[in-house]
C-alpha cells in the first residue's frame, strides 16, 4: 500500500494544486495519448477530497471528485500500474462513475511518485471503447510517468517559459486592437502602472465603464468585478501568480468562461514579461474552438448530432467502406455497439424491403450534392416493425465525396399521426367542404400556398388571429412569407423548396409572429405537398398549432421546480439542525432524570432544578421555532395587503424611540412618499423590526450608530435597504453561516441565532430574498427584495 500524498513526502502537493498550466506538461499528455491512440489523457494530482488535472487532453474540466476517480486506486494498490481493458466487463468497475456516467470503456494509469516512492498522482490514458494496450505501450506509460514525476520535483518546474517567442511576435501585446476579438493590458511592476484596454470588459463580461488599478490586478479576491465570476477570478489569479514570478518571461493558456449564456466562451491568454514590463493579450477564441469542435472527429460529430437532434447519428466512409453509428443509432437499429461495421455485417437486405431504392436515392443525392430524407419500414428478426426516418448529406473534399453523414429517428410512435395526415392529403380537392368545417371549428391553423408562396387558402382561426378578419377573400393571392419577419420568411421559402423536392415527405417548421392584436405567437407547423395547381406543380399544405401557452407553461414549470428544489434544501437543513438540538436537549433531560436520586441536600436540589428548568426552556424554544417555521411554510395563501413602506418604517421606529434617544442614534429615512408594495404585512414588518433591532444591538463602541433606510422599485421588484455603521461582519468567514439557524457570530448567550434565520424564512415564503453586504468595523447593509405583484 502506498502512502497518502497529503501526509508526507518531499513534494508539497499544495504547491502543485491549482498552479498555472505549463507547456511541457501539456505536450507530455498529448504525446502519451497519441502513443496509445486514445481520446484522452491527464496528469492527475491527488488532493484530500478531489483529483486535480495538472494537464489534460480531450477533457474540458479541471478536476473531479474522489468518488469519480479510478486512478486513486493506486494509493491502495501495491503496483505502480493500473490497467482496465474493458470497464463494462469488470465486476469492480462496471458500475463506476467513469463507465456508468462518463461512458469510458478503457482506462490505464501509472503512478507519479517522489524519489522515495510516495504516490502524489497518476498519468492516465482512457477512451470510450475497450482497448488492449501492448506491453510496449504500457512500458512507455510507466516511463513517461517517471519523466513527469522528475519535472514535478524540479524547484523551477512550476512555470515553463514559452520557446521561440520573438520580439516581433510580442509587438501585438503592446498595441492590442480594441476591435473584434482582441483585448489585453500593459503593466509596470516597478511603478505599479496599469494600462487596461476597455475591450477586456466586453470579453470578460465586466461592467463597461469600469477600469481596474494595478492593486486590483494583484489582489483579485478583494476586487468585486473580478470576484463576481469564478472563471474571471481564475484568469486574473493566474496572471497574478505569473507577475509574482519574475523568472517567467512567457506563458499561454486557453481559459473557459461560463456567463450563463447558451455557449461557453473560450479566451486565450498570452503573457510576456521583459524586466518590469508585463504585456498580456486576451483573444476570444470561441469561434475558432467552435469550428474545431465541429470537425474534431467522427466520435464528437456523432455526439453533437445525437444531442442536438435527439436522434441517432450515422456516417459512411467511402474510403474504408465502413459505417459508424452513435450509441442511440445502434439502439434504434438493434445492432451491436461496435466502433465500425461494414455493409455486409449489417444484413440490411433482410431488414429493409426496398434497399435498392434507398441506395439509388442516396446516389442521386451525392450526384446532385444535396441532402436526402426518407421514411422506411425497418424489420428486425423477432421484433416489431419500426418506422424510421433517415436523413443524410454528402461531404465532399474537392470533387470527391468522402463520406455520407446523417441522422436516424425512430418515428414508430408517430406513425398513426402520419397515417391520419396521409388520409387528409388524399383526394383533398373532393372533400374541401368537409375539411373546412372540421378545421374551422378548432384551434388548428391551415394554409395552402403555391410554389411561390402565394396564399390559396387559409382557415378561419388563422384569418381571425393573424389577419383580424373572418373570411379569407381579401387575403387570397397575397405573398404570405412577406407578412413574416425576414428570418421567418426565409424559413417558409426553404420549407416550400424542401417539400417540392421531396413530395412524399412532411417537414416540421417553427415560426414566431405578432398576431392582429400585437401579441407574439409561437406556432409549430407540419408542411407537405398536396394536389396541384393549373401548371401541374403541387401546392404546399401548412397545418399548425399555437404553442405559445405551452412554452410559457414550460417556463413556469421549470421556475416552480427550481423554487421547490430550493425549498426542499431549506427543509433538509432546518430538519437536521432541529433534530440535532432536540436530541441534545432530550439527552440532557435523560441525564438529569438519572441524577435526581443522587440529590442529597436542598442546595443540590436547587441547582438540579435550575438545570432542569434551563433544558425545558431550550426545548420550548426549539418547539416554538419549529411551530413558527411550519406555520409559515404551510400558509399557502397568506393575506396580501397594500403596504405603505414609509408609514410601516415610521411605526417600527417608534417602537425603538427610547433606544434611539438614549443611544444618540442618527436615523435617515429616504423613502418616496406613497411608495407601496403588495405583500404579507406581518412577515415584512417582523423582518424590518429584526433588522433595525440588530443594527442597534450590534452597534460599534467607537462611534454613534448611523442607520440609513431607503427603498425603491425596479423591474417589478421592490427593494428595502437597511445600512448601518456598526461592527460589521467578515463575509469571507461567515457568508455561509449568517442566515443559518443557531449561528451566532458574536459569542454572547443572549443572542440565540434565530432572528435572521426566521427573517429569511418569512421573506422566502412571500417570494422574496434577504441579502447582506458587510465589512468588519465598517458596517452592514441588509436588503429585502420583494416581488411587487400579487402573483
Amino acid at each position: 500500500m502506498h502512502n497518502n500524498p497529503q501526509e508526507n513526502g518531499p513534494i508539497e502537493v499544495s504547491e502543485i494544486l491549482d498552479s498555472p498550466y505549463e507547456v511541457v506538461f501539456d505536450e507530455n499528455v498529448r504525446e502519451i495519448a497519441r502513443e496509445f491512440g486514445v481520446s484522452g489523457s491527464t496528469i492527475s494530482i491527488f488532493d484530500k477530497d478531489r483529483v486535480w488535472f495538472k494537464a489534460r487532453h480531450g477533457v474540458l474540466i479541471d478536476e473531479i471528485g474522489n468518488e469519480q476517480s479510478i486512478s486513486r486506486g493506486l494509493l491502495v494498490n501495491t503496483k505502480d500500474l493500473l490497467v482496465i481493458e474493458n470497464l463494462g466487463k469488470s465486476e469492480k468497475y462496471k458500475n463506476h462513475y467513469a463507465h456508468a456516467v462518463a461512458g469510458l470503456g478503457f482506462f490505464a494509469c501509472a503512478a507519479l511518485m517522489t524519489d522515495d516512492r510516495k504516490v502524489i498522482g497518476a498519468l492516465c490514458v482512457f477512451d470510450e471503447v475497450p482497448y488492449k494496450p501492448s506491453p510496449l505501450q504500457l512500458s512507455k506509460l510507466v516511463e513517461k510517468a517517471g519523466v513527469i514525476s522528475h519535472l514535478l520535483e524540479k524547484p523551477t518546474g512550476r512555470f515553463v517559459e514559452l520557446i521561440g517567442r520573438s520580439s516581433d511576435e510580442m509587438g501585438i501585446v503592446r498595441k492590442v486592437s480594441s476591435v473584434g476579438d482582441y483585448g489585453g493590458f500593459y503593466a509596470n511592476t516597478a511603478s505599479n502602472y496599469l494600462y487596461w484596454n476597455p475591450a477586456n470588459n466586453r470579453i470578460l463580461n465586466i461592467k463597461e465603464d469600469w477600469c481596474p488599478l494595478f492593486n486590483d490586478l494583484i489582489n483579485p479576491l478583494f476586487t468585486p468585478h473580478f470576484k463576481a465570476n469564478k472563471d474571471v477570478l481564475k484568469l486574473i489569479d493566474s496572471i497574478r501568480l505569473l507577475i509574482q514570478n519574475p523568472e517567467v518571461s512567457g506563458y499561454s493558456r486557453l481559459f473557459t468562461f461560463n456567463f450563463g449564456l447558451p455557449r461557453i466562451l473560450y479566451v486565450n491568454m498570452i503573457y510576456h514579461r521583459n524586466g518590469d514590463d508585463v504585456y498580456v493579450v486576451l483573444k476570444n477564441e470561441s469561434r475558432v474552438v467552435d469550428l474545431a469542435k465541429g470537425d474534431y472527429g467522427k466520435r464528437n460529430f456523432l455526439k453533437e448530432v445525437e444531442s442536438l437532434a435527439k436522434t441517432g447519428g450515422w456516417e459512411y466512409n467511402f474510403k474504408n467502406k465502413e459505417f459508424q453509428f452513435s450509441k442511440n443509432a445502434t439502439k434504434i437499429l438493434g445492432i451491436k455497439p461496435v466502433p465500425t461495421a461494414n455493409f455486409d455485417s449489417l444484413h440490411l437486405g433482410q431488414k429493409i424491403q426496398n434497399l435498392k431504392t434507398l441506395e439509388n436515392d442516396f446516389s442521386e443525392a451525392i450526384a446532385e450534392r444535396k441532402e436526402h430524407s426518407v421514411i422506411i419500414a425497418y424489420k428486425e428478426s423477432h421484433a416489431a416493425e419500426k418506422t424510421i426516418r433517415i436523413n443524410g448529406a454528402p461531404v465532399f473534399k474537392g470533387d470527391i465525396c468522402e463520406r455520407l453523414v446523417g441522422t436516424i429517428q425512430d418515428i414508430s410512435e408517430d406513425k398513426a399521426n402520419h397515417d391520419l395526415l396521409s388520409i387528409l392529403k388524399t383526394n383533398v380537392e373532393h372533400q374541401v367542404d368537409f375539411y373546412k368545417s372540421l378545421v374551422n371549428s378548432s384551434n388548428i391553423f391551415i394554409l395552402l400556398l403555391d410554389k411561390d408562396g402565394n396564399l390559396l387558402f387559409s382557415n378561419k382561426p388563422y384569418n381571425r388571429i393573424f389577419a383580424g378578419v373572418d373570411e379569407n377573400s381579401e387575403l387570397l393571392g397575397r405573398h404570405e412569407p412577406s407578412f413574416y419577419s425576414t428570418e421567418n420568411s426565409e424559413k417558409i421559402k426553404k420549407i416550400i423548396s424542401k417539400c417540392l423536392e421531396n413530395p412524399r415527405i412532411s417537414f416540421p417548421l417553427l415560426l414566431d409572429r405578432e398576431d392582429a392584436f400585437s401579441n407574439n405567437k409561437l406556432t409549430k407547423w407540419d408542411c407537405c405537398t398536396i394536389g396541384s395547381n393549373t401548371d401541374g406543380a403541387p401546392n404546399v399544405l401548412f397545418i399548425g398549432i399555437d404553442i405559445t401557452e405551452l412554452k410559457k407553461s414550460k417556463e413556469k414549470l421549470l421556475k416552480l421546480l427550481d423554487e421547490v428544489s430550493k425549498q426542499n434544501e431549506r427543509f433538509i437543513e432546518f430538519g437536521n439542525i432541529v433534530n440535532h438540538n432536540i436530541h441534545s436537549q432530550v439527552a440532557n433531560l435523560q441525564g438529569l432524570i438519572q441524577l435526581i436520586d443522587l440529590m442529597k441536600n436542598p442546595d443540590e436540589m436547587s441547582e438540579y432544578f435550575e438545570h432542569l428548568e434551563s433544558t425545558v426552556k431550550n426545548l420550548a424554544e426549539i418547539t416554538s421555532i419549529v411551530s413558527t417555521v411550519l406555520n409559515i411554510q404551510n400558509n399557502k395563501k397568506p393575506l396580501l395587503e397594500t403596504i405603505d413602506i414609509k408609514k410601516a418604517i415610521d411605526n417600527i421606529l417608534n417602537l425603538f424611540r427610547e433606544d434611539i434617544v438614549n443611544l444618540s442614534v442618527r436615523v435617515e429615512v429616504d423613502i418616496p412618499e406613497g411608495l407601496e408594495v403588495v405583500s404579507v404585512r406581518r412577515y415584512l414588518e417582523s423582518t424590518m423590526k429584526e433588522l433595525i433591532s440588530n443594527a442597534i444591538r450590534f452597534r460599534s463602541k467607537n462611534r454613534n450608530l448611523h442607520l440609513t433606510i431607503n427603498a425603491f422599485k425596479d423591474s417589478g421588484r421592490c427593494t428595502i435597504c437597511f445600512k448601518d455603521n456598526g461592527i460589521g461582519i467578515d463575509l469571507l468567514m461567515y457568508a455561509n453561516r449568517i442566515f443559518k439557524l443557531y449561528e451566532t457570530l458574536i459569542p454572547f448567550r443572549e443572542f440565540k441565532g434565530t432572528g435572521l434565520y426566521l427573517s429569511r424564512v418569512r421573506i422566502g415564503a412571500i417570494g422574496g430574498n434577504l441579502k447582506v453586504d458587510s465589512l468588519p468595523d465598517i458596517g452592514s447593509t441588509f436588503s429585502i427584495e420583494l416581488p411587487d405583484e400579487e402573483s
